[in-house]
């Protein structure tokens, strides 16, 4: 009935290399950009005027954007995890560790969070921890766990170890040059312009 396309964003899955030189800079423009370049070819290869897009996590930040801009390319756009303001969304999840932190009597996770202290910070890290959110259970539902999920992925005839090397790693090659900018992303009501 449909044909599912999935994406690799620059410098992330089968697009990743750690032997390719690191670009100068990389900007959320560009990864709307590169969506436009997708959704254009797909239009053209199954010779329709309208396509989906499903986001997920950052992948509805250039998919949110693009939406806005070429709504007339899209028949629907879905975002699962949406980011919507990523400063109130790290002020809540650090009020929210901490919390649990407390509730459970984690002394590590609450001196490590108190002694890095609430958002906005001066400097790094600019994101609650990520391992403390996972064990504090908010980062998954259920059963699910990190190692889980990849062990889960690995199974799927269409995964192989390749792409578990590139999820590992292309984090570390991309995240810190979009780093400022996503940090402070707000959709609202006024036109978005990212440069």
């Amino acid at each position: 009935r449909f044909v599912v396309v999935y994406w690799d964003q620059r410098y992330a899955g089968q697009s990743f290399d750690s032997k390719l030189p690191k670009p100068a800079h990389l900007t959320i423009q560009q990864y709307v950009d590169d969506l436009g370049v997708v959704v254009d070819r797909l239009r053209t290869r199954f010779g329709r005027d309208r396509v989906g897009i499903l986001a997920h996590s950052w992948g509805t930040v250039p998919g949110i954007l693009y939406a806005e801009r070429q709504p007339q390319k899209l028949y629907a756009y879905v975002g699962v995890g949406q980011v919507a303001d990523v400063p109130e969304s790290e002020k809540r999840s650090y009020d929210w560790a901490l919390r649990q932190a407390k509730a459970r009597h984690v002394a590590k996770a609450i001196s490590e969070l108190e002694k890095l202290g609430p958002p906005p910070r001066a400097s790094a890290p600019v994101f609650t921890p990520r391992d403390w959110m996972e064990r504090l259970g908010g980062s998954f539902h259920g059963d699910m766990g990190y190692m889980t999920l990849v062990v889960r992925s690995l199974g799927q005839p269409e995964t192989n170890w390749r792409d578990l090397v590139a999820f590992q790693s292309s984090p570390a090659y991309s995240n810190p040059m979009l780093m400022t900018e996503f940090s402070n992303f707000v959709i609202d009501d006024r036109p978005h312009t990212y440069a």
